[in-house]
């Protein structure tokens, strides 16, 4: 039975056809509408670092000069939406947490801010979170929150940010995922 099976995934996969996107030259693709976004539309930088979707579901970017909300008709800077100043450096990495919080990752100097019900909350040096880019936030499966950059791998228990990168190798870290079997996966530059 075993070889039958695989024979039958080898056939199936031998008849199937390779998937291609339509090619926009050839192709009209009706029924859709295009529209595209600039600077002259409110995005200050033509560098966009990061994409996530809130909880309510704006979408928010991670710009050269700071986060932008975009509602699906125009963008907000988000010094407009809250009393908070848009940070001096780059927002490299936008993550939204299960709880709804907002979670920003800043170019240098570095840093973390938060957004959580109204409240803002910043973490740095003072905070365990070294100086340096952060390129990539994740929760865990357990709620832990991680943190990856030029500084290497934190994550965060209780206030304080705790080095984490025991047998990664010494260097940046470039981007964070969750696994499957709840195992942050990280990818580095060494």
């Amino acid at each position: 039975m075993c070889s039958t099976l695989v024979g039958g995934v080898l056939a199936a996969s031998l008849l199937a056809a390779p998937a291609r996107a339509a090619d926009p030259d050839t192709t009209l693709l009706t029924g859709y509408n295009l529209t595209s976004w600039t600077q002259k539309d409110g995005i200050e930088s033509p560098l966009i670092f990061s994409l996530a979707q809130d909880s309510v579901g704006y979408l928010w970017l991670g710009t050269e000069t700071g986060a932008l909300r975009f509602d699906g008709v125009r963008f907000v800077p988000w010094e407009s939406l809250a009393a908070i100043p848009n940070p001096a450096a780059s927002v490299r990495t936008i993550t939204v947490l299960r709880d709804g919080a907002m979670w920003f990752g800043l170019g240098e100097p570095g840093g973390i801010i938060v957004l959580r019900n109204g409240t803002v909350r910043a973490y740095g040096p003072k905070e365990g979170l070294p100086d340096g880019i952060v390129m990539s936030i994740v929760e865990g499966n357990d709620g832990t929150v991680w943190a990856g950059g030029r500084f290497g791998l934190h994550r965060l228990a209780g206030d304080r940010w705790q080095r984490a990168d025991d047998g990664l190798p010494p260097g940046i870290v470039n981007a964070l995922l969750v696994d499957g079997d709840a195992l942050v996966v990280a990818a580095t530059g060494g």
